[in-house]
Formats: structure tokens, C-alpha cells, sequence
């Protein structure tokens, strides 16, 4: 955990995170992409003029100066209760970390004293363990925590299970892929350096997809013969042949595949018709896993 002082200085990611999860938390709203944009270019120079900002972005700079500047900072305006502009947004969003980091520390001091003091007295009490242990670890179930049974802690180490108290939710890009993987052909690329959680943040995003009513069908594409992955129409058979078996269905490629149609063509319809023939259609999604050389 990094530790804040009154003279630190957001970076940019960590200051579009944080200005992300405030707007989010206070109206119910993600920015969008040409919003978030606008707000990545005004961080890093926040001299650069609108033209500036929408030339380097392709659009016009009457769009970037009567529609999305606006409604941006409308936003953050109501999200924060305060005027909100181009020129004060990263001092407001810096201000607003401090008092957050300030307010969050003096309510877990709080609850230890509270809790720690049963100690001091001889006496015990779960009460007491279960409000620190809401503090600390708010996002897991109560049973979880001081489960008699689960006191040894596992090696914070590799995937990191659903119910480990170790895992640190990444607002609000997790919500985010929530959002998109119920979305009809969505594409999530999670993509950084070794040991980083892209695995655990994977799991938990197929989790959810489960939660929605959708079958997951896992796929490591670094287990895939470099002669399939050169040639599109061995891959795309393989692709459905590799889906059908997780879904334990029998592949029937032959019956689907036609060189008339050609591969693209051959692998939709496939999909579209086998697994509406057994009730899978728009009822599954796909991971697919594999480090790009």
C-alpha cells in the first residue's frame, strides 16, 4: 500500500482510476471512451488547448468544445459537489484523494481501538473481530473471515482464489468488464506485466458471466500448434471444435463446414446453428488465454 503525504502527486493512470471511481460512486455513471479521452490529454498538459486536445484525438474541435467538454465537467461537477473545469479538475481530484486517504484512516483507527479493546480488558468478542474484519476485507462474506475452520492463510501466490481475502478489486475497470462481457460479441484484453492479477481479475470476470445465466468456455491458446495458428480455417475448426467439447456437446464440423462458404463464414454459422439446436445460443462465453511473444 503506498503511502500519501499532502505533498504527493497522482499519476495519470492513477489519477483517471481515482477520478473514474469518484464519478462512478457518486452518480452511477462510467465515462465514456471520447470523455475519458478528453480527460487522459487535459492530465497530461493541461495548457493544451481544446483544438489541441481534439486535433491529436481526430475530431472536431467544436464537438470537443460544446459537447463533450461540457458534459464532462458537468459531470464531475455533480459528482463531487463542487465547480469542476478544465484548469482545476486535477488539484480537485488530488485534494479529494488526500481527504479520502485522511477519512479512510481515521475510521479503521477507530474500529481497531474499538476492537482491540475487549483485549486489553481479558475478553473476546466476534463482534469486534467482524467489524475490523469489515473494514479490512469489505468485499468478503462474513463466514469467511474468522471461519474457526479457514485460520491458516493461504500463500498470497499465482491465481488468487474468489474467496481469498488477499484479492484488491481494481475500480472501476473491473465494473467495466462486468458490464461488457453480458454484451453480444464483446472483446476484453487484459493485458500487463508477469504476476500483475490478470489471471485472478480473469477468473472473477468469467464468475460473473457465469452469474448471468452464460455457460464459460476456457481455451489456452499457448496449447495450439503453431501450424494451426497460421492458417485461419484450421484454427477457426479447431476454435469450434475445442467450444462444442467444453460444452460437452459432440462436434459436428462436417456437417456445418463447407468450402463454398469458406471458413468465416462456415465457423458463425456453426455456432449460430449447432448451439441453437441445443439451446447454447448467446448462452456462452469464450476466454481465451495465451502470452503474446
Amino acid at each position: 500500500m503506498a503511502v500519501l503525504n499532502l505533498q504527493y502527486l497522482m499519476d495519470i493512470q492513477e489519477g483517471l482510476g481515482f477520478a473514474e471511481q469518484l464519478v462512478f460512486s457518486n452518480t452511477g455513471q462510467s465515462l465514456s471512451d471520447i470523455q475519458r479521452a478528453v480527460l487522459q490529454k487535459s492530465w497530461q498538459g493541461q495548457r493544451k488547448t481544446y483544438d489541441q486536445i481534439a486535433q491529436e484525438l481526430g475530431y472536431s474541435a467544436s464537438y470537443i468544445k460544446q459537447t463533450v467538454a461540457p458534459k464532462l465537467w458537468k459531470l464531475f461537477s455533480e459528482a463531487l459537489g463542487e465547480k469542476v473545469s478544465k484548469t482545476n479538475f486535477r488539484s480537485v481530484l488530488e485534494r479529494r484523494q488526500v481527504n479520502q486517504v485522511s477519512s479512510d484512516t481515521q475510521e479503521l483507527i477507530g474500529v481497531l481501538r474499538q476492537g482491540l479493546e475487549p483485549y486489553y480488558k481479558g475478553k473476546v468478542q466476534s463482534t469486534a473481530k467482524q467489524q475490523i474484519s469489515n473494514v479490512l476485507f469489505p468485499n468478503h462474506p462474513k463466514s469467511q473471515i474468522f471461519n474457526p475452520q479457514s485460520q491458516q492463510l493461504e500463500l498470497p501466490e499465482g491465481r488468487v482464489p474468489l474467496t481469498s481475502r488477499f484479492y484488491v478489486e481494481r475500480v472501476p475497470y473491473e465494473f467495466r468488464c462486468y458490464e461488457e462481457i453480458v454484451k453480444p460479441g464483446a472483446f476484453i484484453h487484459i493485458k500487463a506485466p508477469r504476476q500483475m492479477g490478470k489471471t485472478s481479475l480473469m477468473v472473477r470476470i468469467l464468475a460473473h458471466a457465469e452469474t448471468q445465466g452464460y455457460q464459460t468456455v476456457r481455451l489456452n491458446l499457448q496449447r495450439v500448434d503453431v501450424e494451426i495458428l497460421t492458417n485461419l480455417d484450421k484454427f477457426l475448426r479447431w476454435l469450434a471444435y475445442n467450444v462444442t467439447r467444453k460444452l460437452n456437446l459432440k462436434p459436428m464440423l462436417d456437417d456445418y463446414w463447407h468450402q463454398d462458404l469458406g471458413s468465416k463464414v462456415s465457423c458463425t454459422t456453426y455456432f449460430q446453428d449447432y448451439s441453437n439446436s441445443h439451446s447454447y445460443e448467446n448462452c456462452y462465453k469464450l476466454y481465451l488465454g495465451g502470452r503474446r511473444k
